[in-house]
């Protein structure tokens, strides 16, 4: 191949990188050029914190018990706590360290409690376990 023809390639390549960069930047700095995908992809991020462990944590103390399920369901310390199954010790302690937000927290220590009992009991299996504890309501 002709060397033009690769430079031009090359520099055409970081074009289209600097420019998807840039919206991407241009988005999350300015709310008037945010589209509406955007905006629902990200409409949860102000609930994310950082411990001083450096492990990201849901603060949602301050909003209604409805919207804190709304942002744990959408969140990936769900996926996480769900991984944890079956140490039910370790999923408690992980909404302890995790999770700021007293309904929040009440609701997944009960969900948890009865998938316990229930799993424990033989009433659930652990397919039909793992998905009690991801479609809490």
């Amino acid at each position: 191949m002709d060397k033009g023809l690769l430079t031009f390639i090359f520099v055409g390549l970081i074009a289209i990188y600097l420019a998807t960069n840039l919206i991407g930047d241009i988005q999350n700095d300015d709310e008037s050029y945010q589209s509406a995908s955007y905006k629902k992809e990200h409409q949860y991020e102000q609930y994310h914190g950082v411990d001083i462990v450096g492990d990201t944590i849901l603060e949602v103390q301050h909003i209604d018990a409805k919207k804190q399920l709304e942002v744990w369901n959408s969140s990936e310390l769900k996926q996480e706590f769900v991984k944890l199954f079956p140490n039910f010790e370790g999923m408690k302690k992980y909404v302890n360290s995790r999770i700021v937000g007293d309904a929040l927290q009440d609701k997944l220590f009960e969900t948890i409690d009865s998938v316990e009992m229930e799993f424990l009991g033989g009433t659930l299996n652990g397919e039909q376990a793992k998905a009690k504890l991801e479609n809490i309501q």
